[in-house]
Formats: structure tokens, sequence, C-alpha cells
């Protein structure tokens, strides 16, 4: 049955049906072809959580902030080359009352520009900084085949991957809980000489380097301690100057954290810092059943003679620090808040896709590496909010 049209009478005819009056009403006061879809949910979330970024770009990019905005946009939500990024901006509402013509080779000439105002982006990103803040520093390598970059490297990985990278090293602020400053550096330069120069760039005077669990080696404790740097560095279980015996429960101390409570004690090492042995008991008693399930499934590998000499260092962290005035709770809770820079890394490489540039000119670089850390603050944001 089909829809009804309307009636027809004696007196007046035929007489249209008043559903059937509105609806061919409301048609002819629209134009098909000026009807437009543009995105408009990353827009909304850029005005409610995103507002601060926003302000520091017009503040310190004036003649260029809405334009980075829209690069960082077409990254951040569609992983845009800069081929698309002029369809994606003309399709956002980011732009709906921008009336400028956006070309592909506009965008690759704002990356060249960007260079020159690394004045600017590295005061735009101090302006995040705050005093006294612990900042959290990570490297990550970026892949490159360019030979006209000189940051880029032949050399390996953690992953054992071969291929020309540079390094792309931020500082993170736990209490900001995101992304301050970062730096780019040649696949060669160690990592305790780009932490002193990343510092003296973003001009943190005092701060307190996390590092992550690979970093700890006799030769990178010595050298941040001749850059006098302050660290808080993780140690491998298997390392002879954690004192494995002291952990008896009746000369451990504790506090609370996140509704538990974390046993520890505080040695020396041989240098003159000290070794914080924490010991978690919910950690120990999920790595015992992971050990022993690997028994079971896992004999060749795993035997019950090397789970009870194992035993004593289940559910341990083991962290090292020069700091002298810091207290254990302080020192563990410092620690956790690395699983953020964890998220931040995998924002860069997995969500950003920028673990591998095609930039072939390394002013374009500068200004790509730069739009990506905007689009990581999106991310962030986007996380935290």
């Amino acid at each position: 049955m089909g829809k009804l049209p309307g009636t027809i009478t004696e007196e007046n005819g035929f007489v249209k049906a008043e559903k059937r009056i509105l609806l061919e009403k409301a048609f002819a006061q629209v134009v098909l072809t000026k009807i437009c879809v543009r995105e408009y949910g990353f827009t909304s979330f850029l005005s409610q959580y995103n507002t601060l970024v926003t302000q520091r770009l017009h503040q310190y990019f004036p003649a260029a902030f809405q334009s980075i905005i829209y690069m960082a946009f077409a990254i951040f939500v569609h992983n845009s080359s800069i081929r698309n990024m002029p369809f994606h901006t003309a399709k956002s509402m980011l732009s709906v009352n921008d009336k400028t013509t956006y070309t592909e080779k506009y965008f690759s000439l704002l990356l060249l520009d960007i260079e020159g105002w690394r004045e600017q982006a590295t005061t735009y990103m101090q302006s995040f900084i705050k005093p006294n803040d612990f900042v959290l520093v990570d490297m990550t390598n970026i892949f490159s085949s360019s030979e006209n970059i000189r940051y880029a490297k032949e050399g390996y990985n953690s992953d054992m991957v071969f291929e020309r990278q540079f390094n792309l090293m931020y500082i993170y602020s736990p209490l900001l809980v995101q992304p301050v400053f970062y730096r780019l550096y040649s696949g060669n330069i160690r990592e305790v000489k780009g932490f002193k120069l990343c510092l003296q760039e973003s001009g943190i005077a005092e701060a307190v380097i996390i590092a992550d669990k690979g970093f700890y080696s006799k030769a990178n404790i010595e050298n941040m301690k001749a850059e006098g740097l302050h660290f808080i560095s993780p140690m491998k279980r298997n390392n002879k100057l954690i004192q494995y015996e002291k952990l008896q429960r009746k000369d451990l101390s504790y506090f609370k954290f996140e509704n538990r409570y974390i046993w520890y004690i505080i040695h020396p090492d041989d240098g003159g810092r000290r070794v914080f042995l924490f010991k978690e008991e919910q950690l120990m008693v999920q790595e015992e059943k992971d050990y022993l399930d690997r028994i079971t499934t896992l004999p060749e590998y795993y035997q019950i003679k090397t789970f009870h000499e194992k035993n004593e260092r289940f559910g341990t962290i083991a962290l090292l620090s020069n700091l002298e005035t810091e207290d254990a709770k302080h020192i563990y809770t410092t620690y956790k808040s690395t699983s953020n820079v964890e998220i931040m890394v995998d924002g860069i490489k997995n969500i950003l896709h920028a673990y591998r540039t095609y930039m072939q000119n390394e002013d374009a670089l500068q200004g790509w590496m730069f739009i990506n850390h905007i689009a990581l603050h999106g991310i962030i944001s986007f996380i935290t909010s």
C-alpha cells in the first residue's frame, strides 16, 4: 500500500494530504547542489578540550596558526599525507568560515617556513613547562631513506632493524600529563648526551629524568653523573647491586598506593646512590602463577627448581636514584607515571604513524615533526579527557 497523496471530495475535488503539503514546502526550500557534508566531531572536541593549544599557537604563530591546526587535524584524524590535506581541510567544520583556497603546494611551503620559526616553536613548547616538575624523557627512532637528512644515520634499534634513522627525543610532564618539548638528533647520538642537550634547549634548569627499563648500564649511570643530571632508573632483577636478602618483612617499611600496600627497603649502591627495592604483593602472586603455569605448559624451559631460585624476586621493582631528599613513596609514584610515556610513544608510532618519514628536505622534516607534535597534543587530550 503506497503513500496517501490526498483525498477526493465532491465539493473541492482532489485535496492534497497535509503531510504531503509540508514535505513539498520543505523540499522547495532545499537546493541539493548546495548541500555540503563536513566533519564536526573533532572541531567540537578541539573547542572543548584543546583550547590552550589553540591559544598558544595563535600567540606564537599569529600568521599561520590556523593552517597549523588544519594540518595537525588532517594527521590526527585521517593520517593524511600533504597531498590530501586540502581535501580534509575543506571537509572540516574547522574551515567553515575560512574563504582561503588551500592547495598541496601551500601546505608544502608552510612546512619549509616552520623551520624558520624554530625560535617561535621553541618558545611555544617552553610555555607549557612548569617549574619543579619531574620530567620523563624518552627517545624513539624514526626511519628515513632520504640522503638529504643529516640526522638520518645507518644503524639499528632495539628491534634490530638496520635502516637509516634518526632519533626523536621527547620531554614529558607528569604534572601536565602531556609531552611538552621535543628535539631531533642524529641516529648516532647517545641518550645521555641527548638528555643534556634537550634539557638545555627546553630551558629546564632543574629536572629529574625518569629513564626507561632499557636505559640502565654502568656507563650510562656514570655519564649521567658526569653531566650533572638527576635520575630515577629501573634496574634489571639480576643486577648484583640489588640486595634481595634484605627483603625480610620485619625490616620493611610500607606506604599505600592506589588502595594497595607497597613494601620497601632502601640501601646504598657502590657509588653513593640509593637503591629503592619495592615489593608488590599482588604483582608477586600474579608472577608466581604465571611461572607455575609455564612449568606445566613449557616444562623444557621452566622447572620448579628455578621457580624457588627466583621466588624472592617475584613482585619486586628496583629503582636506582641519585636524589638525596625524596622519599620512597615519591620515587615509586613518579616512576609509575612512566606508563603515560608509553602511551605517548604508542600514539606517535601507531596512531600518527610517524615511525617513518618521507620528507626529502631537512627544513620540511622539522616542520613535519612540529605538526606531529601538535597532533600528539590532540591525542593526549583525547585520551585524558
